[in-house]
């Protein structure tokens, strides 16, 4: 474990255990396996959805049903949604930690007053993820007797991916949640053994000395993979509301997906201020192989794409850009996966969460709060009673 800094508790490290918590990964498939659903609504916003959105993009298979993802109080995209979607065929998890987030609740009554105006009978379709405490979900769920996960009032939110957050969305998905658990685990005792040669410790020093010593205040990650898209979404929440603790200190992320943004934000990051640290991740055998031929390229300039696979161009075109990187001297890391499965994943994310949580302990910040995000919402209710 980390070695505790004064602005935390160690309690607030707990989640580093969620990946041994087999009874509850048993609870939630056991209960998955009892619901027929076609679609998946999922209702959240930041830490509380961002996990179970990341684990379905990136593993979800031919078996995994259609997936929605209410994540903003958007009239038009809610209205749009809800009236192209089978609701009697329709699964809802609703995803809180506190239980009392507004944009959440909103979007909830919202989606209740619409199914009992279809009367639908939507408590036995509903799941619940939050606090077991006195908040508004957990008293709904109690009083409508709805299924519900409880998540420990010690696991911040946005690292909150190993347990219930995660797990639920991605086991309705059809995803093998005991092997992304699996590569948690396995990440953890490596960690446990080699603490100071682990992926999340040189991943910590490097972004820390980029940032203090060679004047890096931008993190891209920039994922080869468009299945790994909202991971850097994940990871822009972890590391944005866990080290952005005061005026001094706070790695302000970005997010590139390979090769897409080599055409649209490479020339910044290659010409322009050398202010940028760069997270890679490469993956090193795509589950499709997909070959580029045709005779039309053989006495072209484009001789040389003849009979090369799709995910050697990609990764050929990722390591270029590594290079190009390195001798224009960008500060850069690559972490790799053999392929993308359910245990790499699992591991990645224990290794991101790791790296954050060391990363507030070197900059001496409380990586588990948000009182920034605290203000915006006293300001809101403020708002709110001017209205009424």
């Amino acid at each position: 474990m980390p070695k505790r800094s004064s602005n935390t508790s160690s309690k607030m490290y707990e989640f580093l255990h969620l990946p041994e918590d087999e009874k509850t990964a048993k609870e939630i498939q056991k209960y998955v396996r009892t619901l027929k659903y076609k679609n998946i609504i999922m209702i959240g916003i930041g830490g509380s959805i961002l996990g179970g959105k990341m684990l379905i993009e990136s593993l979800k298979n031919e078996k995994t049903p259609r997936v929605i993802a209410l994540d903003n109080i958007d009239p038009d995209f809610f209205t749009e949604i809800i009236s192209k979607t089978n609701l009697k065929e329709s699964i809802f998890v609703i995803a809180s930690k506190s239980g009392d987030t507004i944009e959440t609740i909103a979007n909830f009554m919202a989606l209740k007053n619409v199914l009992e105006k279809q009367k639908i009978s939507w408590q036995k379709n509903t799941i619940i993820i939050t606090e077991n405490n006195d908040n508004f979900l957990n008293k709904i769920a109690k009083k409508e007797k709805i299924k519900c996960f409880y998540i420990s009032k010690d696991v911040c939110g946005r690292f909150s991916v190993l347990g219930p957050m995660g797990l639920v969305p991605a086991a309705l998905a059809k995803i093998d949640i005991n092997k992304i658990l699996k590569g948690a685990i396995s990440a953890k005792n490596i960690f446990e053994k080699t603490p100071n040669t682990h992926p999340a410790s040189i991943l910590a020093e490097m972004q820390f000395k980029a940032y203090t010593k060679q004047k890096k205040p931008i993190t891209v990650i920039f994922p080869y993979s468009k299945k790994l898209s909202s991971l850097a979404d994940w990871y822009i929440q972890l590391l944005s509301e866990s080290i952005g603790k005061n005026e001094k200190i706070g790695p302000t992320p970005l997010k590139a997906i390979g090769v897409t943004d080599q055409h649209s934000q490479l020339q910044l990051f290659m010409d322009g201020p050398n202010n940028k640290f760069i997270i890679f991740i490469e993956i090193e055998n795509f589950e499709n192989k997909v070959k580029i031929s045709d005779t039309s390229l053989k006495n072209s300039t484009l001789s040389y794409l003849q009979n090369i696979e799709m995910g050697q161009l990609l990764n050929a075109e990722k390591r270029a850009i590594e290079e190009a990187f390195n001798k224009k001297g960008r500060p850069n890391i690559t972490l790799k996966l053999n392929k993308l499965n359910e245990e790499n994943i699992g591991s990645l994310i224990y290794i991101f969460e790791l790296q954050v949580a060391l990363l507030g302990e070197i900059f001496n910040v409380n990586a588990f709060d948000q009182p920034g995000v605290e203000l915006g919402k006293k300001l809101t209710k403020k708002h709110l009673n001017a209205k009424n």
